[in-house]
């Protein structure tokens, strides 16, 4: 091997190519030498001296700067280790940003980051962020210049006719995705013709949908039967976790609020129906461009935690669409190898930040083109710097960049956020301006206690209280579950509901609720026994059956009182005790309309105590109108009246 071949050697194993390094010239007239069969040594001396200056360089810090100007675009996103800026253009120019992707471990500074490109970029395109932890309230940039509109507040009807779009084709779109995410795709044949059908009446909703499809009737067990059994299934679950979206008549127009410029829109609903509503908004805009209606400005969507979407694979498989379309992503991602190769391959704009995980940073250093000592160096990088990788600019290797981006407020001032209003409550020390409790909390343990005081949310996970909290830290939550106990603001409870872990319950005290001065309107019973109580009278409800919540028999109240098909009447007491079950199977049992008396045990020791005592007791024992059956298995599917 020649000496200009070790040389070449050297330089492909460097992060920029010769061009790069200003030694495009030499390396030509070297190659002609080596050509010739000579050696022109005092050149090569020279280019060795250059490429060991950079190799020692590389050292320290294996990232190069890059070698031309990048401030040519609109959006400002930082500045390099060298104060140049660095701008980018989103949809416009032969370098145009499609879409952008910003990628940290915990508390990496996503949120900022994103935070940051989102002020930025509403002074040239509409930016909408879709907010499922209010992850963005307790930024001052963010709302100051954001306006915060909470997706149950907006008219949301799929199936409103657009201007200038076929119904077909609007149909079409909407029923699909629907189909994809919910696994039904046999069933969207039997939807659509449920839809042509309800169209051809005057209008169209999902609940005349789900209606529709229930009265349909076919012979025998045809697969017909069966697809339309799967859509009443899935929609039924669907309407079930956000009916208050779709029941909403008289919110905000969609159309108006995605084309306002700087909105956070927040969605709280569960992953799968999340994934469902992006989906939904994406399809929206993209029908709305192609109808010319409104739609002619470029919109920005920056979606936090997408890896939760994406490795459902919903917003892998529409980037290329997006991409001929006016609408742009900017995704935030935990874990990056939880998404399809497919989708970060059409990210025009990767901004990395801190790296913990091996696999993540291999799947990193693959997608920016990273060597193995630059993927090595991203644990180590600053709160406010990240790898940037511009793959279709001018520099096509990754370089280190700084934020400017600003630190979350106190917890006053994220009582003040736009979110919080829609809550019915106002803490005491809030209105009084002093500090709440004895002592004062950090913001998101606020943020978890306020969520466990609003009523609405009383039957939430564990889980999700803390998804919406936008705590995500395992020892974080630790933390906060420790000091609340501690200080006797909450109780923890767990309930078996299945075949999974059991759910794990959180309620507050009379002391949370006494110092907060929050109206807590509960029913009877114990948290464990309302919140089975509210599941049980769910999956009558999509059984089919009319349900009474403390109903009367005579002057007996009755947890469940249920009507079905055949005007059979069934009552179901939800047993957190033994102690009264006794009383209330025999005081039922004494209306002869009552075909059947279920006792739903919310335990296996309770189950054990109930059937023990109904066993010893004359016209109890043995007795085909009575039943006892776990919590677990009544909310199975097999499970019926």
């Amino acid at each position: 091997m020649t000496r200009y071949e070790r040389l070449i050697r050297r330089i492909q194993h460097l992060p920029i190519n010769a061009n790069e390094l200003g030694l495009g010239d030499e390396l030509e007239a070297l190659e002609a030498s080596d050509a010739w069969g000579e050696n022109d040594d005092e050149l090569l001396d020279h280019v060795e001296d250059q490429i060991e200056q950079f190799e020692r360089g590389l050292v320290a810090c294996p990232f190069v700067t890059p070698t031309c100007s990048l401030a040519h675009g609109r959006t400002w996103i930082g500045e390099t280790l060298q104060d140049e800026p660095v701008r980018i253009s989103i949809g416009h120019g032969p370098e145009a940003v499609q879409h952008i992707g910003v990628v940290a471990s915990v508390s990496g500074g996503k949120t900022r980051t994103t935070a940051a490109l989102a002020v930025e970029a509403a002074k040239d395109v509409g930016v909408v962020l879709i907010d499922s932890h209010n992850a963005f309230a307790s930024l001052p940039s963010i709302r100051d210049r954001f306006e915060f509109v909470p997706l149950r507040e907006c008219r949301l009807n799929p199936f409103d006719p657009i201007t200038g779009l076929h119904p077909y084709q609007q149909d079409q779109t909407m029923l699909h995705g629907l189909a994809e995410i919910y696994s039904m795709k046999l069933s969207e044949i039997e939807a659509y013709d449920c839809v042509q059908e309800l169209r051809a009446e005057g209008g169209c909703d999902f609940y005349a949908l789900l209606d529709r499809l229930k009265s349909k009737t076919y012979k025998g067990f045809s697969n017909r039967q069966r697809y339309r059994d799967t859509a009443v299934l899935y929609l039924s679950h669907m309407l079930d976790a956000v009916h208050p979206l779709f029941e909403c008549q008289t919110g905000m127009d969609l159309l108006t609020i995605l084309t306002r410029g700087a909105v956070v829109l927040q969605i709280d609903m569960p992953p799968p129906h999340d994934a469902y509503l992006i989906r939904f908004l994406f399809d929206f805009v993209c029908m709305h461009h192609a109808a010319g209606t409104r739609m002619d400005k470029r919109l920005l969507m920056m979606i936090d935690e997408a890896q939760l979407l994406m490795e459902r694979g919903e917003i892998a498989d529409q980037l290329l669409k997006l991409r001929h379309s006016h609408l742009h992503l900017c995704l935030n991602l935990q874990h990056p190898h939880l998404v399809s190769p497919k989708g970060l391959g059409n990210v025009d704009c990767l901004l990395v930040g801190s790296l913990q995980h091996e696999r993540d940073r291999r799947v990193i250093r693959q997608q920016a083109n990273l060597t193995q000592d630059q993927a090595e160096l991203l644990p180590a990088l600053e709160s406010r710097q990240c790898v940037c990788s511009l793959p279709r600019s001018s520099f096509k290797r990754p370089f280190i960049l700084e934020i400017s981006y600003v630190e979350s407020d106190d917890v006053e001032c994220v009582a003040a956020a736009g979110f919080l209003g829609e809550l019915e409550w106002t803490p005491r020390s809030v209105e009084n301006g002093e500090k709440q409790g004895s002592t004062k909390l950090d913001s998101q343990t606020d943020t978890f206690l306020r969520d466990v005081l609003n009523q609405a949310h009383e039957f939430s996970a564990l889980t999700q209280r803390f998804e919406r909290a936008g705590v995500r830290s395992a020892s974080k939550q630790g933390l906060i579950i420790k000091r609340l106990c501690a200080e006797g603001y909450i109780r923890i409870e767990q309930l078996a509901v299945g075949r999974g872990r059991p759910v794990k319950l959180v309620e507050p005290t009379d002391k949370a609720i006494e110092e907060f001065g929050v109206k807590w309107k509960k029913t009877r019973g114990t948290l464990l026994t309302r919140a089975a109580t509210a599941w049980m009278e769910r999956k009558i409800k999509k059984m089919g059956w009319s349900v009474v919540r403390e109903g009367s028999l005579g002057d007996k109240q009755v947890d469940l009182l249920c009507r079905g098909h055949d005007d059979e009447l069934v009552a179901i007491e939800i047993a957190g005790s033994a102690d009264h079950e006794v009383h209330n199977a025999t005081a039922n049992l004494r209306f002869d309309e009552v075909e059947k008396h279920v006792v739903v045990c919310i335990s296996k020791k309770i189950l054990d105590d109930v059937k023990k005592k109904f066993s010893g007791m004359e016209g109890l024992a043995g007795n085909e109108r009575v039943e006892v059956v776990l919590l677990s298995k009544a909310m199975g599917e097999r499970w019926v009246l």
